[in-house]
């Protein structure tokens, strides 16, 4: 993997949030660069935009990092002070193209919020602004377009043959609502508020191992109000919610009128606690009417994440929960980044003192690790799973076979405990039914452990160290 290679292009509207996700890829990888590459964004008074790109990003894989859903970033027009719209972020997005020029190695795009994802479908004369905003950056050039928890996954086939990757938040908002919440899991039940939300909150209940409720919603469809039709009812379809806590799962809270009257019917059902998890918390109207659905007792909790902007104010609130997932866009960025040219990777060690050798081993690809130093390699290698085993181990192991040396029941001794040789081969021995003794530096009467065994393996990497009169007759060495 060429770490020199990254770099991350983070919009205004999301640089909290890049500045974790920097952090967080120097963890990983044990580095300390900055992948952030300066810009300047640019608004003249006319409303008109432009963006600088600061530094050389020349062979460079760029990760473009928006969030569209950002309200609060603002901009001087005709003597008023206007808010960005997704609009505006969509186009500072492609802006940041322009600037590149086709001179970086490839470009992805990162916008966890995806750009009018309700606008994915067409039922009359209008816009489909999502699936033309897709085909829009791969006409551009984006090599792939990363979002999360996306309204309808089915906008894929705006762009059939591109890269589109929608991923979940499901396993760390679940981690943190597992830990924060005393209840009993195993009198759960997960709903859905519509028909939509149905498959994104089967994976909750999976997890959960629990069941899936639905609500059904009509609609007043001769009516159109704030763009959608009106609600007449919630109508819902399920298990007994009586007495059982309830987690509701949606994508987002636009409003929350939906998701107040969805928590009211569940609580005249009866319905120990309501909990809500969505992926983005909109708040669109504020939070005067969710507040209140908390204080009347109807929802306990919302949990959602960090992943689009929300006012400072709404994180204090005793009924919110923000899941912090700027670690999983870093593990997703850390993983592209990979290079599929590269099929094995064979780290010379011992490394210079200064340089911190596990960290190294551990962060190959237990796919490219062909000597076999990951962590997760070596235990693979030690359950007697299928992985890739250090070389001069297995060279032992297979040099005694080829001259006929049992194993099973034998006593084998390993002098040294190195991770690229004491414990792998003290671990293939066992796999082989060898009753295993690791000897090391620390190790009181080495002579008489060593007379008792019948396969020793020296692996200190000193000369002559084992004596001849340590060993018993017989003995392989």
């Amino acid at each position: 993997m060429n770490h020199d290679n990254l770099r991350l292009i983070v919009l205004d509207n999301c640089k909290e949030l890049g500045k974790e996700i920097n952090e967080h890829i120097n963890r990983m990888r044990g580095t300390d660069t900055n992948y952030i590459v300066p810009i300047e964004e640019v608004r003249f008074n006319n409303g008109e935009g432009k963006l600088t790109i600061k530094s050389s990003i020349r062979e460079k894989d760029i990760y473009i990092i928006s969030d569209i859903g950002n309200y609060s970033c603002t901009y001087e027009m005709f003597g008023f002070t206007n808010h960005k719209s997704p609009d505006d972020h969509f186009q500072d997005i492609k802006r940041v193209f322009y600037a590149i020029r086709g001179h970086s190695s490839s470009i992805s795009v990162i916008t966890p919020l995806l750009y009018e994802s309700r606008q994915h479908r067409r039922k009359s004369r209008e816009s489909l602004d999502c699936a033309i905003g897709l085909q829009d950056l791969v006409s551009l050039g984006a090599k792939n377009i990363i979002t999360f928890d996306a309204h309808d996954i089915g906008i894929h086939n705006a762009i059939p043959t591109s890269c589109f990757e929608n991923f979940f938040c499901t396993n760390y908002i679940l981690n943190d609502f597992i830990d924060h919440e005393n209840i009993d899991f195993k009198n759960m039940l997960v709903v859905s508020p519509d028909t939509g939300a149905v498959d994104r909150a089967r994976i909750y209940a999976d997890i959960l191992r629990t069941n899936v409720g639905m609500f059904y919603k009509r609609r007043d469809l001769t009516k159109v109000v704030d763009g959608k039709n009106p609600i007449i009812e919630h109508k819902y379809i399920g298990d007994d919610v009586k007495g059982k806590n309830i987690l509701i799962i949606d994508d987002m809270i636009a409003s929350g009128e939906s998701i107040i009257d969805v928590a009211k019917d569940l609580k005249k059902l009866g319905a120990e606690k309501v909990y809500v998890a969505a992926t983005f918390a909109l708040f669109t109207n504020g939070i005067k009417n969710i507040k209140k659905a908390y204080k009347d007792g109807y929802i306990d909790r919302v949990y959602t994440t960090n992943l689009t902007y929300m006012k400072d104010e709404y994180k204090e609130e005793e009924w919110l929960k923000v899941v912090n997932c700027s670690m999983l866009i870093a593990e997703i960025i850390d993983t592209l980044n990979a290079d599929d040219i590269v099929c094995g990777i064979l780290l010379q060690h011992p490394v210079p003192k200064q340089i911190n050798e596990r960290l190294c081993f551990d962060r190959i690809s237990i796919h490219k690790d062909v000597d076999g130093v990951n962590s997760t390699s070596f235990g693979l290698m030690s359950m007697d799973e299928r992985a890739y085993i250090s070389a001069t181990p297995y060279g032992i192991i297979r040099l005694m076979k080829h001259y006929g040396i049992e194993f099973e029941g034998k006593h084998a001794c390993v002098v040294g405990r190195s991770a690229i040789l004491g414990k792998p081969i003290s671990m293939l021995l066992l796999n082989e039914n060898c009753t295993v003794t690791i000897c090391h530096s620390k190790t009181k009467n080495l002579a008489d452990i060593l007379r008792t065994a019948d396969i020793v393996v020296g692996a200190v990497g000193k000369a002559r160290f084992i004596k001849k009169e340590w060993l018993k007759e017989g003995v392989v060495l």
